[in-house]
């Protein structure tokens, strides 16, 4: 049995569906959360045929599920076995002179293993051949543990040792409480989570559904964000909004036409920090972390529903929705190929259900279900070599592939090769004749275009050809990413997301300037002060005729100079980064109690006075 499943295991998801069809079972949607279901269901029936003789059907299918056949057909299978008794001392029964007792006779054992602390009060011993009995003790005494054994020597041998040594409980705790109260460390030794947020009600759930329909994206972003279980259950499981058909969050979403929702519900589910608040900021590592989030992901983009096994790429297409269809085909978990009940994929049901389908939608939305293409810009670090405009490539069909043109050769002092700039995501057709007008201008163009096209690769070395590609992106309405090393990330920069950023860096620029600025200053009215004490050092030295009157009357200028410094440094360093943006516009800044710090122009005003 073991060999017909491993060599199930060895066959597609076409492969396995087309074997299933082709014994007569039926075949629901086949995803991989449910494959292993359908490969054991492909192995039994296969392994049934092999030997249809040697073992009863149900007792096959119990032993596959790893459960215990129950009716009566498969008891009739098992050896008969005369009913069991206690074997202790007030549940023995001696059968005439012979003395041979009932314990003699059963071929099963029950010990009962009490757990640390608790004691036996009626001194029997905890070994039984009636089931029942031994259930009843185990009831009798909390947190005990009982087991089946063929002798009674062993069954004895279990009996004497505590149920924590033989097997731990899996809810007590074996250790302090974490400071968090999020994960308890268990006597396995394993971590059980739990989440600090309550699940959502009934009418929580309603108010959700009918918030994503009305497409409020503010208002789901705060309730998701608020209450991170509207969208993961206790069990990492997608959370149903609607009972009856069992729609999650991204099914109301495509069924409603609202593809928004459906891309924020994505990247909050793709969120590391909002794993992290659900389970209170556990300290779960980034691979347990990372397989967490692809496996609620995988749920939430290829669930069915209850009624007609579609999932919520299936109600986009159906409803004739290219703006969803285009969020749900950009996931790379996303199945394209997934069946309903009726044995349709997405491609099969496009605009079945649509209100006013046209040609055109029906286009469009067979043109994204055929994959989404990128084109890269490929530059050297030191853009000492030419550029490359790689040839079309798709995280679908090239997975693992090189994103551009390979090189013919590749040598140790060849400089790192990046890619500078991205053109998509976009269909198959749109894809290859962007690539090329990209890098060849448009034939039948005037003169003037094409003297234009290769002027501006030569006369720009560093953005030429991104200029071209941005150009062509807006002519042809595709998405555009370019990286810019003053920003030191990819960012369109005609997009209000790429102004964001730019308006950040120039933020952050003119505070950089003002403290440059601010700490000039400071250094200026150091060096006068410096320059000040030493002249009068000299001046002092130099006229040591001087009386002491004269000498104080010289030195009480310099004392309230330095007092002066002193004060003003003090209050500079209390002026916040908001205040040098508003008081260092002129030549002399207001300090945050209201004064004005004395400049170095005041002393030498004082020292002209004292000469």
């Amino acid at each position: 049995m073991d060999e017909i499943l491993d060599d199930v295991k060895k066959l597609s998801i076409n492969e396995l569906r087309a074997k299933l069809v082709e014994l007569g079972e039926n075949v629901g949607p086949i995803v991989p959360t449910t494959k292993l279901l359908f490969q054991k269901k492909l192995a039994r029936k296969l392994y049934e045929l092999s030997s249809p003789s040697t073992q009863h059907p149900s007792i096959d299918r119990s032993l596959t599920d790893g459960s215990s056949p129950t009716s009566e057909s498969d008891l009739s299978q098992r050896p008969s076995s005369p009913p069991p008794k206690a074997c202790n001392e007030n549940n023995q029964s001696k059968e005439g002179s012979s003395g041979h007792t009932v314990e003699n006779e059963s071929s099963v054992f029950f010990g009962v293993s009490l757990p640390q602390g608790t004691e036996n009060s009626e001194g029997n011993e905890l070994v039984y051949t009636d089931k029942e009995q031994a259930l009843k003790a185990v009831k009798k005494f909390s947190g005990a543990r009982f087991k089946v054994f063929k002798t009674k020597t062993e069954a004895e041998r279990f009996s004497l040792q505590h149920a924590e040594e033989i097997c731990p409980s899996p809810w007590k705790q074996n250790g302090p409480k974490s400071e968090n109260g999020a994960i308890a460390t268990l006597g396995t030794g394993v971590s059980v989570e739990s989440s600090p947020f309550k699940g959502p009600k009934a009418q929580e759930l309603t108010k959700l559904r009918k918030t994503i329909e009305e497409g409020d994206v503010t208002t789901v972003e705060s309730i998701i964000w608020d209450n991170p279980r509207y969208l993961i259950s206790g069990g990492d499981t997608p959370v149903i909004l609607q009972e009856g058909p069992r729609y999650n969050a991204l099914h109301v979403a495509a069924r409603t036409n609202q593809a928004s929702i459906c891309q924020l519900i994505l990247d909050t589910l793709e969120d590391p920090s909002f794993m992290d608040k659900l389970y209170g900021h556990t300290m779960e590592t980034d691979s347990t972390r990372s397989n967490r989030i692809s496996f609620v992901i995988d749920l939430y983009l290829n669930t069915p529903d209850k009624g007609g096994c579609e999932s919520p790429l299936h109600f986009a297409c159906k409803f004739g929705f290219p703006e969803v269809v285009a969020v749900l085909v950009s996931h790379p978990k996303t199945d394209k190929f997934l069946r309903n009940r009726y044995g349709e994929t997405p491609k099969d049901v496009i605009c079945s259900r649509a209100s006013n389908p046209s040609e055109a939608m029906k286009v469009e939305i067979k043109e994204l279900l055929e994959g989404q293409y990128f084109i890269p810009l490929i530059r050297s670090e030191d853009n000492t070599t030419q550029p490359v405009i790689g040839t079309p490539w798709s995280p679908e069909y090239n997975r693992g592939g090189s994103v551009g043109t390979p090189p013919t050769s590749w040598s140790p002092k060849d400089p790192l090769m990046a890619v500078k700039a991205c053109a998509g995501p976009m269909t198959p057709a749109k894809a290859q004749m962007f690539h090329r007008r990209w890098t060849t201008p448009p034939s039948g163009s005037p003169d003037y275009i094409k003297r234009k096209f290769v002027m501006t690769k030569r006369e720009d070395s560093e953005k030429g050809l991104e200029r071209i590609g941005r150009e062509l992106a807006r002519e042809m309405n595709v998405p555009w990413v370019e990286y810019w090393d003053f920003l030191q990330t990819y960012a369109d920069l005609t997009t209000e997301d790429g102004l964001d950023l730019l308006e950040e860096y120039l933020q952050k620029q003119s505070l950089a300037l003002c403290i440059e600025e601010a700490l000039g200053k400071l250094q200026l009215l150091s060096n006068s002060n410096h320059s000040f004490m030493y002249n009068q050092m000299n001046v002092s030295q130099q006229s040591g005729s001087v009386s002491s009157m004269a000498s104080s009357w010289l030195m009480s200028p310099l004392e309230g100079i330095v007092e002066s410094r002193h004060e003003g440094l003090s209050e500079i360093e209390e002026i916040t980064n908001e205040d040098l943006l508003e008081r260092l516009q002129g030549n002399r800044p207001t300090l945050s109690n209201g004064g004005i710090p004395r400049a170095a122009s005041d002393v030498m005003r004082k020292s002209v006075r004292m000469d």
